[in-house]
Order: structure tokens, then C-alpha cells, then sequence
């Protein structure tokens, strides 16, 4: 995964609070991976994967979506905001 930016967190967010609060679990795993897979591709072939982007997380989220205005006073949005950054962080903890 390319470094992250504030960017990244924000549409990924968006993508998790578009989503029922069942799924986020399992739709931020599935973002995170693909995102991971893609950089890998964009490291290989030099350019990006055909439907997950070159490695960021703006990039995995960008297509699927229209990325609305998050509103950042909102519980829904903001909840879903901390949902994926505990995610990323566990993700980024854990020893590859």
C-alpha cells in the first residue's frame, strides 16, 4: 500500500458509511487487501491494476463510489471515519 494520506482515510471512509453497519467489518478488510494487491500489480507492471488503482487507498475507493461530502459533525460519518482508521491501524500493526 502507498503511503497514506488524509485523502485515502476520507474515501475509504465515505465508501464504509455509504455501506450497511454489518458490512463495515468485512468491507474494510476487503478494501486494505485489495489495495495492498494493487500496489503489489503497480510494482510489477508499472502501472496500475485494472480495477483497484496504483496501491492507494483514494485510488481503491475512488471508482466504486461517487465520494459524497462526509460530514465530519454527522455521528454516521464520523463513526464510520474511526471504524476504518482502527482497522488501517490494526492492519498496519500486525507483522507481515
Amino acid at each position: 500500500m502507498r503511503r497514506v494520506l488524509l485523502t485515502d482515510i476520507l474515501a475509504a471512509s465515505t465508501l464504509i458509511a455509504a455501506a450497511p453497519k454489518s458490512h463495515w467489518g468485512s468491507l474494510s478488510q476487503q478494501i486494505i487487501a485489495q489495495t495492498e494487491a494493487a500496489y503489489r500489480y503497480f510494482k510489477r507492471f508499472k502501472r496500475a491494476h485494472p480495477l483497484w488503482g496504483d496501491g492507494s487507498l483514494a485510488a481503491r475507493t475512488g471508482g466504486q463510489v461517487c465520494i459524497r461530502y462526509q460530514d465530519l459533525n454527522a455521528p454516521h460519518d464520523l463513526e464510520a471515519l474511526g471504524w476504518f482508521l482502527s482497522t488501517l491501524a490494526a492492519h498496519k500493526m500486525t507483522p507481515k
